[in-house]
């Protein structure tokens, strides 16, 4: 983790990641929540160390490099929980708040987002379950 560069977070008082973690946590029902809300900290520290914003999901090329990065120093099953806590915390943004009308470009960038990385979690999470039948 420490390679890869997301050791650091965003602080989880940032508003959105308190608004997430209480999603998480009450609607869900979420036990690990946290582990989940720290995660996407990371990630999104990784993304923009100043602060906690959507601005990744308008930088989708940034993004795909940076998975790629990833690949070098985390295992795949590390890179699809990462991708499927992202996911959640962007689904969240588009069902849970009102981002569409907020922000309606944001919101379609979101919707592509969540769109193209559907497939990209396909990927990486076949490559994961290789990984783990390999150790067998």
């Amino acid at each position: 983790m420490r390679k890869a560069g997301l050791y650091q977070r965003n602080s989880l008082n940032a508003l959105m990641l308190k608004e997430f973690a209480t999603y998480l946590h009450e609607t869900l029902e979420i036990e690990n929540y946290k582990q989940e809300v720290e995660d996407v900290a990371r990630f999104l520290y990784f993304m923009n160390p100043k602060r906690a914003n959507l601005n990744f999901v308008k930088k989708f090329i940034y993004f795909t490099y940076v998975l790629n990065a990833l690949k070098h120093h985390l295992k795949n099953q590390t890179i699809s929980g990462y991708m499927k806590h992202i996911r959640r915390f962007v689904r969240y943004q588009l069902k849970a708040t009102n981002l569409s009308v907020q922000d309606p470009e944001l919101f379609q960038h979101c919707t592509f987002f969540m769109n193209v990385t559907d497939d990209m979690l396909k990927r990486i999470t076949k490559l994961a379950s290789r990984e783990n039948v390999g150790k067998r």
